[in-house]
């Protein structure tokens, strides 16, 4: 499985996720801190809880990725499509299309959600992600705890 987000000019993502021949282009906006969130659910997966999500808003319309821990080791990811925000009640829920359904392990999702906050960072700076991101900064303790975590599993 492979995960790339790539910041792109002011307030604009992108994220493309694979497995095998299945994969999903994932357009960000900055009216969502996506990749602190991202972060934050990988680091509460590692840590023993089944699930969680992580929006990613577009402009109109959004991505959720749902995260769901099928065992200690195994991860299903599954990102539905909403034509416009459901996160803001301007639709239901209800009203998606599942674009990208996969399992995988958890270690190896959580290993590449930490190379790309390394390059995030690498590429950026913290006053670069800043000025890129705008509404949020760039989530050094959760990435921090992510690296923690990491080192503590086998």
């Amino acid at each position: 499985m492979t995960l790339n987000y790539f910041l792109e000019n002011a307030g604009w993502a992108n994220v493309k996720i694979a497995k095998g021949d299945i994969s999903c282009s994932i357009t960000v906006s900055y009216l969502h801190d996506s990749l602190g969130e991202l972060t934050a659910s990988t680091n509460l997966l590692l840590q023993g809880i089944k699930e969680a999500k992580v929006l990613f808003m577009d402009e109109p319309g959004e991505h959720m990725m749902f995260l769901q821990a099928l065992s200690d080791t195994v991860l299903e990811i599954e990102i539905r499509w909403f034509e416009d925000w459901a996160s803001w009640d301007l639709i239901t829920e209800k009203e998606y299309k599942v674009v990208f359904k996969v399992q995988t392990g958890l270690l190896d999702f959580a290993s590449e959600v930490k190379r790309n906050l390394e390059k995030i960072l690498k590429e950026n700076g913290l006053a670069g992600y800043k000025e890129k991101w705008v509404e949020s900064d760039f989530p050094m303790k959760e990435f921090e705890r992510l690296q923690k975590l990491l080192l503590e599993k086998p």
